[in-house]
């Protein structure tokens, strides 16, 4: 797929489909003029569908030659006074998903509209790719793909055109990370993902070491061994490592890589344990990342470490019960085998203080409380500093992967002290949930600025509610991908 600037008026350009848009009772001449070119045709639409151009009304006419364009759509954006880029995605994504069976080529000038124009020209760009995606692999008879394949942006302005670059690497990144992670585990396994990371790095400039069983032992990384033991295939720990430029700033990013997450012995329910193939959300988010830090050209160094491993309930699994170390020499009391994110989240994270990082961020689909609290809609965010905080929520409001601040209560330390170990992997039953997981992993972070975001929530999609933007298509959303990229884009 492509996205092509050209400098013709939006009526002068042959694409399969134009699009404009138009605000609740605007006055808006484009339209006018569409109408002189159509012959009357438009406006004699409008007025027998009572189009307004209030949010998410659309009409859609053939052109019969009489453009350049075989067919013109019409989108209402609503009150311009409520618009914003999420919006603009989704307007994007709405005639994507409407012509992308039929059609070869989409062209827009929709981002002209405004004075950040740049900004609303990414926003295009991602909701035309966003909404092209569908996963294919293991389909035998439906294999035909969509037509789609070009978005023409009608300028020759250099702010678009660099808008247009990131959108589209952005974008890419995301329909990759969807790509793995929607890859089941018979497929996906610690092994194979390494296999991939390898490849993915020798192919984007950036280094991937991977320890096998033998290393992560040497590393003494209990926590990632111990959620291990019940599973036939071998753990894997990923380094990953964008150098920047010497001197620079150190950000590490650490994801949540289980495999398959059966709950082990403290087994799930059968009902949807299928879903727990996307689990190794997070860190596929923060591998997808790495494959565009070069193109971005980030100034800066960016280390990933992303635990792998399945969970599963073998004759050799962790027992509710049993304690384990971690890298950093703490000990665990394992309460709950269904808590097993936070046991390899906290070797990662331990691991993190070689590279004496300027800050870490963690993403995790870590636990159901977050579900509950925030529902599908926002990540939770729970973090060690007001910076990092204003930071990543201005980034997710930005790209539309938002985040929400939880807290960080001293309180929820004290429930995840043990008796008979340092901590343990479990606070107060149906208390705070995703506070105590957060608090937990605080006790193995060295870093002043430190944010966990708990995306159990927002990384996968299988009943899309009508409140999800357009732009999300079923399975892995691939959620983290712009969010990561934004923030450090603007890092300083």
């Amino acid at each position: 797929m492509e996205v092509k600037l050209v400098k013709k008026d939006i009526f002068s350009l042959a694409s399969d489909v134009t699009y404009l848009g138009v605000f609740e009772n605007e006055k808006n001449e484009e339209l006018k003029k569409a109408d002189r070119l159509l012959e009357g045709l438009l406006f004699e639409v409008m007025k027998q569908e009572n189009f307004k151009g209030k949010e998410g009304e659309l009409i859609s006419i053939n052109s019969n030659k009489k453009l350049k364009a075989k067919r013109l759509v019409v989108v209402g954006l609503g009150d311009k006074k409520l618009f914003n880029l999420e919006k603009a995605r989704s307007v994007s994504a709405k005639v994507t998903k409407l012509v992308k069976k039929n059609s070869t080529s989409i062209s827009t000038n929709l981002f002209d509209k405004f004075e950040n124009r740049e900004k609303y020209a990414q926003a295009l760009v991602e909701g035309f790719y966003l909404a092209s995606y569908s996963f294919k692999k293991f389909k035998t008879k439906d294999k035909e793909k969509d037509k789609i394949n070009t978005l023409f942006l009608t300028s020759d302005g250099k702010d678009v055109e660099k808008a247009a670059i990131n959108g589209k690497l952005v974008s890419e990144a995301t329909l990759l990370a969807r790509d793995i992670s929607n890859n089941p585990a018979n497929f996906a396994t610690p092994t194979e993902i390494s296999r991939i990371a390898k490849e993915l790095a020798r192919k984007n400039n950036f280094s991937c070491t991977v320890f096998d069983k033998k290393r992560i032992e040497k590393e003494k990384m209990g926590g990632l061994l111990g959620v291990s033991y019940g599973s036939f295939q071998e753990p894997k720990f990923l380094v990953l490592d964008y150098k920047g430029k010497n001197n620079s700033p150190v950000i590490v990013l650490v994801g949540k890589g289980i495999t398959f997450d059966s709950g082990g012995i403290s087994l799930k329910p059968s009902k949807e344990m299928d879903k727990m193939k996307f689990d190794k959300c997070g860190a596929i988010a923060v591998l997808s990342v790495f494959t565009i830090l070069s193109k971005l050209k980030l100034p800066f160094r960016v280390v990933g470490l992303l635990p792998f491993t399945e969970n599963l309930p073998g004759g050799k699994a962790t027992k509710p019960g049993d304690i384990l170390k971690i890298s950093n020499g703490k000990t665990v009391e394992v309460l709950n085998t269904d808590a097993e994110g936070r046991l390899i989240l906290a070797d990662a994270l331990s691991y993190s203080r070689k590279y004496k990082p300027d800050v870490v961020i963690d993403l995790a689909t870590l636990t159901g409380a977050c579900v509950v609290a925030l529902g599908d809609v926002a990540a939770g965010l729970m973090t060690n500093s007001e910076k990092l905080a204003e930071r990543l929520i201005k980034a997710g409001n930005e790209t539309g992967e938002r985040v929400w601040r939880m807290p960080l209560f001293d309180e929820y330390s004290k429930d995840v002290e043990s008796n008979i170990a340092d901590v343990k992997n479990l606070g107060s039953e149906h208390k705070a949930g995703a506070g105590t997981a957060a608090a937990f992993l605080k006790e193995f972070v060295e870093c002043k600025e430190w944010a966990h975001l708990d995306i159990a929530g927002v990384a996968w999609a299988t009943s899309i509610p009508i409140y999800f933007p357009d732009y999300i298509t079923n399975g892995a959303t691939g959620y983290g991908v712009r969010l990561l990229a934004k923030f450090l884009l603007e890092y300083k």
